[in-house]
């Protein structure tokens, strides 16, 4: 078969990140400049020196801040794996099913491709011992000797799709 539709996937991911990015970016620039506007007005009207400490232009400005970043974190939260799978026709209640977490369908996936656990830890950015971990854990909830049968179970129950 042809591997468009996974690229062609990666690719909205790749641009649904970086449209993403760009907002969250936009929305702190927009802030500042905010923040910029607030103590100038403030210095122009005296109000620094005479109601505000420089401490609580600070403590104001941090606040608005990390409220401005938690509200754009929670508008524009990347799409959790079990939304994507839905799309890609992955049985999410076999997953639940077999109580595979995130993590072990990410590992399961990769294990899919062929990858060693080297190869694996390296694109997960964790250790080969985790791997090891992982994988241990996926044979043992899949109730599979082996890799490639692990790979086979998850296939014919549609946990993962190739």
């Amino acid at each position: 078969m042809c591997d468009l539709p996974e690229k062609a996937i990666n690719i909205v991911v790749i641009l649904d990140f970086v449209k993403r990015t760009i907002l969250i970016f936009a929305s702190l620039a927009v802030a500042i400049a905010i923040l910029f506007q607030l103590s100038k007005w403030s210095l122009l009207n005296g109000m620094r020196q005479q109601e505000m400490s420089i401490e609580t232009v600070v403590v104001i400005a941090g606040t608005l801040l990390i409220g401005i970043g938690f509200l754009v974190s929670r508008l524009f939260r990347p799409k959790l794996p079990a939304q994507q799978e839905i799309a890609l026709g992955v049985n999410t209640s076999a997953i639940e099913q077999y109580g595979i977490s995130p993590r072990e369908l990410e590992i399961l996936e990769a294990m899919s491709r062929g990858l060693s656990n080297k190869q694996i830890g390296a694109e997960l950015y964790i250790s080969e011992n985790t791997v090891k971990s992982h994988v241990s854990k996926v044979l043992s909830k899949l109730d599979a000797e082996r890799r490639t049968q692990a790979i086979q179970i998850a296939r014919d129950e549609r946990i993962i799709v190739v």
